[in-house]
């Protein structure tokens, strides 16, 4: 291997691929570029445009032809394409792509003299008749990642290539313009979205997602994290995104279209860095959204795999790992089988640990394939890709052949040895054709033979898998039976119930084991199994959902589950279930599994979070959500349990999620305590009791949907709600003091007041400060003057300045500020100081509904990233990471937060003054640098109002500058704070 060229070197990068490469191939030519090296990049017609945000210092080549694709006049213009390169006189060629056209090579065979670094590839049949293609070859294997191959071809090229960056794509503010623009036409906000590109198809058809899959994934990212999906493509894939866009909308989850078209990858780009997320198939804008530091969500096929994953931070990659891997996108099946078999479920799995916060990149390649039908896809795929390299030798001989004729017209002195030379590779071609049409008929009866083999493996395995049901079912009852002697048990305990004597049965039961026990067969001890190897397994069969099971077939069912609950007990969960219509179990024992079974048979509605559901106990009723209660909770706006007529709480129930039970359960309900926690009490049986009354610190003060959904700021009196004395710690309520500061915003002002002013909270503190306003705000102040612990209505130097003369007349433990255009919803006040209560915690956010101008309608609620119902540090790493997740919307709207006197007084008891956008976020930085310790609520704690009278808004964004500004400045004084 040569020596690197020194500076100055004019390098000459054929990359004449995609968009993906061109990404992956950033840092390359960034670290060229930096050695001082004078880049031209040669890219395909049509790519030129991404080429200045890889970076503004390449030169740029537009090719006059593609690789792909033969067309009329294509020889003459390859040839005029490699005399104008050879004109441009480099020092060094660079042919940067791993797997080269017919149109790399016979540009390579230009340039006389000239040094040529490369990969080694394909070992092509030229080296009999032509010179080495290259100078320099690189040596690596085909399914090593780009990344690891561009870092090896950067290490021929330069002195010190360090270690391998990952790509940055730079997007500038025109751009991000452009891109706000584009969402404000279509109803989004920048940080309130993710992008959905379910094609991907310009380079690949067989990439385009299932529309029912991807409509799917839609609705899983409005329900569970408040995302609207943004579908993107190109003109000829908008009949798919619209198809799958009906299909999301009749789930209930807009997704509206963006099309690009020629010139507008800036847009695109604009776009992708102001989402939340990626998501979708393996694309050009999945590389484009892990250089601009986008969590990324991606599902993959064997084509190049695993060569092109994407250099996210954060990511998520799927596929279905098959014996064909690595065919070019060249498949041999009907369907892409590695695609098709990534199951929606997986995908949102995936979204959910990357929007979690998980950091890395994570890679399923699906479950294992049974022994039969891999080995026939083994088959399958071997004998196609012979045809497949047949056919690429072939189109590499009719290359050099091509090439050859190209330079016979110039050189009539060796033309009768040129001659020659054609006239063998034609002979050779012909004989490779025979070749190939050969290996085309064998592979077509391979094809039939395989389609009838897999037809009869699939039959088997439907009827192994129908048999495995039955014969599973047959195991439980015989265990019971065998074991437990189930069948006396049930039939006994149901001819003493016909007789009224189950319960003098059941307390003398001991006495009466003893005395059939001689009778009882015993228990057998199963022999070990036979070593030897494991029989094969068929694919596990997909079983229907069950009807409600009998009390006998769930008594069966319940006995195989983990769980050591007592005949009687479980008798007694399923007359719960008979006589409860809806039931919500807690707690993430195993356990909890075989109590919400027996209570769903019974008839009533039961949910589980915390609890993955197994498909043979999918009978109707009974719902499991694997999100813990608060997630669930957050994600479903059910900030009350009162719909609920019973809980079940088990012994596992942790604190957290019993804090969340403060003031959410209807006083009425039925609560049940199951596991060991049940002998604390009157236990009905062991392991299970039943309260007497719901807990007072558990019962919602207002049960009723009307209390919840009342405007506190309309005209109509409110309703009440009956708190009690005093909290549930046995502490009295705490004095909240709001704070509101307003100048000429009398449109708004009213209903702001009201809004504090309606809330029944019992120890209330509504300081008002106006600056001097002219528009009628001062007979809106009069109104409601006596309501109010303090007003004035005087200039003032700004917002910050009105808001440190309201605290500075504050009393209250607890702290809030209420701008002038927002709202409390019913019940903020008293759920905000049960928060801090339960967790005793220093700040608690909850969620902020958006609205419109003047309307009344939340159109969504927005939730921050922190965990819900557990008390955290508040993060100030990620506070003061502006563009990874403050402006992304990982924290709270400043109208949801209320905060201890504690934490406001160790941390300065102000407002920065100097700052005229983003004090609040200041605020919350100093906040975390004292140790705040946050808890984050499901409930609904203010309304944030959109117009467009507001200081912040704008296409511009005129708070960005201050912010920016202000985080750089926070982070260098922490940082010399920390030295």
């Amino acid at each position: 291997m040569s020596a690197p060229p020194p500076p100055g070197s004019h390098l000459l990068v054929l990359s004449l691929d995609t968009y993906g490469d061109l990404v992956l191939r950033q840092p390359l030519l960034r670290q060229l570029l930096d050695d001082g090296q004078r880049v031209t990049l040669v890219v395909r017609p049509g790519y030129q445009d991404l080429v200045p945000f890889v970076d503004p210092r390449l030169g740029l080549f537009v090719s006059e032809v593609s690789p792909i694709g033969q067309r009329e006049g294509h020889a003459e213009r390859v040839q005029s394409l490699r005399q104008a390169l050879e004109s441009l006189a480099p020092d060094v060629v660079v042919c940067a792509p791993f797997s080269r056209t017919v149109l790399d090579e016979f540009l390579l065979r230009g340039f006389d003299g000239v040094r040529k670094v490369g990969f080694r590839g394909p070992d092509l049949p030229r080296r009999a008749v032509l010179p080495p293609l290259l100078t320099d070859e690189v040596d690596v294997a085909e399914d090593t990642p780009e990344a690891t191959k561009n870092q090896a071809l950067l290490a021929a090229l330069s002195a010190a290539p360090g270690p391998p960056p990952r790509p940055h794509l730079q997007v500038g503010e025109a751009h991000h313009a452009d891109a706000r623009e584009a969402l404000a036409a279509v109803g989004l906000t920048p940080g309130a979205f993710a992008v959905g590109c379910p094609a991907g198809t310009v380079t690949t058809l067989a990439k385009e997602w299932p529309a029912e899959e991807f409509a799917s994934v839609v609705g899983h990212l409005r329900e569970r994290h408040r995302l609207t999906v943004l579908l993107v493509g190109v003109e000829a894939e908008e009949p798919h995104l619209r198809r799958v866009a009906a299909l999301a909308e009749a789930r209930g989850a807009k997704a509206p279209l963006w099309i690009g078209s020629p010139g507008r990858i800036g847009t695109l780009l604009g776009l992708l860095a102001q989402s939340r997320l990626y998501v979708g198939s393996d694309s050009g804008p999945m590389h484009f959204a892990a250089a601009l530091d986008v969590p990324v969500v991606a599902r993959f096929g064997g084509g190049h795999w695993p060569r092109f994953l994407p250099e996210a931070r954060r990511g998520f990659v799927a596929t279905q790992e098959l014996p064909c891997f690595g065919c070019g996108w060249d498949c041999w099946m009907e369907t892409p089988a590695c695609i098709r078999s990534v199951a929606s479920a997986t995908i949102e799995r995936g979204i959910d640990q990357v929007l979690g916060g998980a950091e890395g990149r994570t890679v399923d390649r699906g479950s294992p394939l049974p022994a039969a039908e891999a080995a026939t896809i083994q088959l399958g795929a071997a004998v196609h890709r012979e045809l497949v390299h047949q056919r690429r030798r072939s189109g590499a001989l009719a290359g050099i052949v091509q090439e050859l004729e190209y330079g016979l017209a110039s050189s009539e002195a060796d033309r009768a040895a040129r001659l020659e030379v054609i006239q063998e590779m034609s002979a050779r071609l012909l004989r490779r054709e025979a070749e190939v049409g050969e290996l085309a008929a064998r592979l077509a009866g391979s094809e039939a033979d395989r389609a009838a083999r897999l037809e009869v493996i699939h039959q088997m395995a439907r009827q192994v898998g129908e048999q495995r049901v039955h014969i599973d079912a047959l195991s439980r009852d015989l265990r019971h039976l065998s074991t437990v002697n189930g069948a006396l048990r049930v039939m006994g305990g149901a001819g003493l119930r016909t007789l009224g004597l189950y319960d003098l049965a059941y307390r003398h039961r001991r006495g009466l084991n003893r005395l059939v026990a001689p009778f009882l067969p015993a228990a057998r001890t199963q022999p070990a199994p036979a070593a030897g190897p494991p029989e094969p397994t068929a694919p596990p069969a997909v079983q229907a959902p069950l009807a409600r099971p009998t009390l006998l077939e769930a008594f069966v069912e319940a006995r195989s589950l983990p769980g050591d609950a007592e005949d009687l007990a479980l008798e007694r969960l399923h007359l719960l279930g008979a006589s409860a219509r809806r039931v919500l179990c807690l707690g993430g024992a195993p356990r909890a599994l075989q109590h919400a079974f027996m209570i769903a048979s019974g008839g009533a509605e039961v949910t589980l979070p915390g609890t993955s559901l197994h498909p043979r106990l999918a009978i109707p009723g009974l719902v499991a959500d694997e999100r813990d209660l608060g997630t669930w909770m957050a994600a479903t706006g059910r900030t009350t349990l009162a719909d609920f007529d019973a809980l079940v709480v088990d012994a596992s129930c942790g604190a957290d999620e019993r804090a969340l039970l403060a003031g959410r359960v209807a006083p009425g309900a039925a609560v049940l305590l199951t596991g060991p926690h049940a002998d604390d009490v009157a236990a009905e049986v062991p392991g299970l009791a039943r309260l007497a009354s719901v807990p007072p610190a558990w019962a919602d003060p207002a049960p009723d949907e009307a209390y919840r959904s009342q405007k506190p700021w309309s005209a109509a009196p409110p309703l009440r709600a009956t708190l009690p004395e005093r909290l549930p710690s046995g502490r009295p309520w705490p004095r909240i003091t709001v704070v509101t500061v307003s100048f000429n915003h009398a449109a708004f002002l009213e209903e702001t007041i009201l809004s504090v002013l309606n809330q029944d909270y019992p120890d209330l503190e509504y300081i008002v400060v106006d600056g001097g306003s002219t528009d009628g705000t001062a007979a809106i102040l009069d109104r409601y003057r006596d309501r109010l612990a303090w007003c004035v209505s005087e200039p003032d130097r700004g917002q910050s300045h009105a808001l440190n003369k309201g605290f500075a007349r504050s009393t209250g433990q607890v702290l809030a500020w209420l701008n002038s255009d927002d709202r409390y919803p019913a019940g903020a006040l008293w759920r905000a100081a049960l928060a801090l209560d339960a967790w005793e915690a220093d700040v608690v956010a909850g969620g902020c509904g958006l609205t419109q101008d003047h309307g009344d309608e939340v159109l969504r609620v927005h939730h921050s990233a922190l965990p819900v119902g557990r008390r955290v540090p508040l993060p100030l790493e990620r506070l003061l990471d502006l563009d990874g997740s403050w402006i992304p919307g990982d924290f709270f709207y400043q109208p949801e937060v209320f905060w201890t006197r504690g934490i406001w007084e160790r941390s300065g008891g102000r407002v920065a003054e100097e700052l005229y956008y983003s004090m609040d976020y200041e605020l919350w930085v100093r906040f975390a640098a004292h140790g705040a310790r946050i808890v984050h609520v499901p409930d609904l704690l203010a309304v944030y109002r959109m117009h467009a009278a507001q200081k912040t808004s704008g296409a511009e964004l005129p708070y960005l500058p201050e912010l920016r500004k202000l985080a750089a400045g926070l982070k260098a004084s922490l940082a010399g704070a920390a030295r």
